[in-house]
């Protein structure tokens, strides 16, 4: 068995009934589509698949006197996942996907019928590298900028502990306000919409990081017990209806803040720059993708490489963006073409929170860059 997260919608209203001892129960068929990245960039609608989840408890309470009240709603769970070959009897083999579920997010109602995939949502990227001062947080900023820039909703998640992102993005965010910590942690209510606060671009919203409680928060993580991996995944379900595209940043770690970050994302967008240990430090983290895409979300891809800082005149420059490009194709991972060259404009942008293209015109080039990245990674002109 593996544990999943997933989120769909009702396919008809469940039944409740009650066990032996008392307790209610209900069996739920949720159909579930997931979005594929194609080659250009595009997202596509996969096949449906319905899912027989089994709710006990006033968990089960809970969700079938929604289902009654709402009719058509869609939810979140969270449980032990098994499938199951088997052939009916003069008929073409099935799969039968069962979800022991130990928990059920926040139900939602839908205007459209359950069998209509096409809602809009966003596109959720994680900028991960577990080497620090590689530009993972300069890259969300500029990528930000190109966003809301390009007329898309925007929400960043500062999942950093640094709260790098959460600086240059906000305004007076006190130390003391709610943010990730507060939505993550099972000792307070918070909800991801609690906490959004306004950018500082019209179309940004920005789930703040401050102070020293997400350190906390990531501590508690580490022994807390099942579906600790998609506590962040669950909180964005509920607002991810209402942006076009949701960058997390992460701190320079493998730990359980990015692995949250990684369960809740379409892709990983891989950051690294052309020096050795970047290099080095690549096939470490490709491979905890590859389990957080085996154990928690079968959606997740790596959307994306970002040569960053890249020194093309030096000898070192050109070696390792050779080893990394070959590892890349290798692996069949896109590259984000072009690389990102190291210049000063770039990191003095970030600091001060200003776009590259309020610069002159060779800032206004690099600023392109990024442009060139968005297109890459969403689809999107």
């Amino acid at each position: 068995m593996s544990y999943i997260t997933r989120t769909g919608n009702l396919a008809a209203t469940p039944v409740l009934r009650e066990n032996d001892k008392g307790k209610p129960y209900t069996y739920a068929r949720v159909l579930v589509t997931d979005r594929i990245r194609q080659e250009d960039g595009s997202y596509v609608d996969g096949a449906t698949i319905g899912y027989d989840v089994a709710v006990q408890g006033n968990q089960a309470q809970n969700l079938v006197d929604a289902a009654e009240r709402c009719g058509n709603i869609r939810i979140t769970f969270a449980g032990e996942y098994r499938a199951t070959v088997y052939r009916p009897e003069g008929g073409e083999e099935r799969i039968q996907h069962e979800v022991r579920a130990d928990e059920v997010g926040k139900h939602t109602t839908r205007e459209e019928p359950v069998t209509d995939t096409n809602q809009r949502e966003a596109v959720i990227l994680t900028a991960c590298n577990q080497k620090g001062g590689v530009g993972k947080s300069t890259t969300v900023f500029h990528l930000t900028r190109a966003a809301v820039l390009a007329g898309l909703r925007v929400l960043v998640v500062d999942s950093d502990p640094q709260g790098n992102i959460t600086s240059v993005l906000t305004e007076d965010v006190g130390e003391t306000e709610p943010g990730l910590a507060d939505v993550l942690s099972e000792y307070t209510p918070d909800t991801i919409a609690d906490v959004i606060v306004p950018g500082i671009w019209e179309g940004l919203d920005v789930v703040p990081t401050t102070g020293e409680t997400l350190g906390v928060v990531r501590d508690q993580l580490v022994v807390a017990g099942a579906a600790r991996e998609g506590r962040l995944s669950r909180a964005l379900e509920a607002v991810r209806g209402d942006y076009d595209l949701i960058l997390i940043d992460c701190g320079p770690n493998l730990d359980q803040l990015v692995i949250n970050a990684l369960t809740a994302a379409d892709g990983a967008l891989v950051v690294t720059q052309t020096k050795l240990w970047s290099a080095n430090g690549l096939a470490k983290l490709l491979d905890t993708i590859t389990q957080v895409q085996q154990s928690y979300n079968p959606r997740l891809r790596v959307a994306g490489v970002v040569l960053n800082q890249h020194e093309s005149r030096t000898v070192g420059g050109g070696h390792w963006a050779g080893e990394i490009e070959a590892a890349a194709e290798a692996r069949g991972l896109p590259l984000l073409t072009p690389p990102v060259p190291k210049r000063q404009a770039i990191a003095d942008a970030t600091e001060e929170s200003i776009g590259l293209d309020e610069g002159d015109a060779d800032a206004r080039e690099l600023a392109a860059i990024y442009d060139g990245y968005l297109t890459q990674l969403t689809g999107r002109n």
